[in-house]
């Protein structure tokens, strides 16, 4: 007997989720191959990919039966997050086929983002279907589905007006940081993780003004790599405290499932601090203590 093929995507985004939920559920990237491993042991799942972004959290499958897969990638997005079914099930978005594939083909063409059309997602995707190809959960199904929305993803950018406007988190964050705090020359800027968001920002703000920038992160040499492509310098990760104390504009992006920025390290200076992580890399309660804001590009 021949199973039909369903592809199901559970999705828990920016627009339709507190917050403080969101980033319960985010998928930290060292834990993305042990998602991946739980959802295709589930009995009616084939294949999986894992998309876990500062805005959303989706999971894409190709499955059997669809309301016997929704409920076992729902139960295993659960157990891997820590996160009691209850707290999160209201949120969930879960499509089926076609609806499932176009809401994919939408997410890639920047149109589900916070800042419409940014680029940033086209990356995130491709990312997520490489270590899904890497780890095995995305064959048949799937690879011709996420290759596609890849290619749509980029027609979308180059054939329409979309692309021409404010399209990344990198280019509104520059414009946000202008009206906050004025010029940008001679501020010292802190960037805290070296991954790609982190770096879009760093290199936008660089191109809109010559800033004294700082990069710190767990792993050294990406760090070194990072400034000296940005001309900056490497903050050892063990001094985060004092070089968060003494700068002008802190912008962290790190994959950490904690945060790494807490109430004492911040001095008595003003300093604005975009906090671009999922889960948050900032303390709540940095919050009774510093002249900033947090995720500041997603709020209306």
């Amino acid at each position: 007997m021949v199973l039909p093929v369903t592809v199901i995507s559970l999705e828990l985004a920016h627009d339709k989720t507190p917050e403080a939920i969101l980033g319960r559920m985010a998928i930290p990237a060292d834990l993305v191959t042990k998602a991946l491993t739980e959802i295709v042991s589930q009995p009616v799942v084939n294949e999986a990919v894992v998309l876990s972004t500062c805005n959303r959290t989706e999971i894409y499958v190709d499955a059997e039966r669809f309301h016997d897969a929704y409920r076992e990638v729902r139960d295993a997005l659960g157990l891997i997050t820590a996160v009691a079914v209850d707290d999160f099930v209201d949120f969930l978005t879960v499509r089926y086929s076609d609806e499932a594939i176009e809401h994919l083909f939408a997410v890639t063409a920047g149109l589900e983002s916070a800042v419409l059309g940014e680029h940033e997602i086209l990356g995130q995707v491709r990312g997520a279907w490489e270590t899904a190809r890497v780890e095995g959960t995305s064959g048949t199904v799937l690879d011709p589905l996420f290759h596609h929305a890849l290619i749509g993803g980029k027609r979308v950018r180059t054939e329409t007006a979309i692309g021409r406007s404010t399209a990344s988190l990198s280019h509104a964050a520059v414009n946000l940081l202008t009206e906050r705090i004025g010029s940008l020359e001679g501020r010292r800027l802190l960037l805290v993780g070296a991954g790609e968001v982190g770096a879009g920002v760093v290199t936008a703000i660089r191109r809109h003004a010559m800033v004294d920038f700082h990069v710190a992160n767990r792993t050294p040499d990406r760090a070194a790599e990072l400034a000296a492509a940005l001309d900056g310098s490497v903050v050892p990760f063990a001094d985060l405290g004092e070089a968060v104390a003494s700068a002008d504009v802190v912008i962290t992006a790190t994959a950490s499932s904690e945060p790494v920025i807490t109430a004492r390290m911040v001095g008595d200076r003003p300093v604005l601090i975009f906090d671009l992580a999922m889960p948050a890399d900032v303390h709540a309660d940095v919050a009774e203590l510093v002249a900033g804001i947090r995720r500041t590009l997603l709020e209306p």
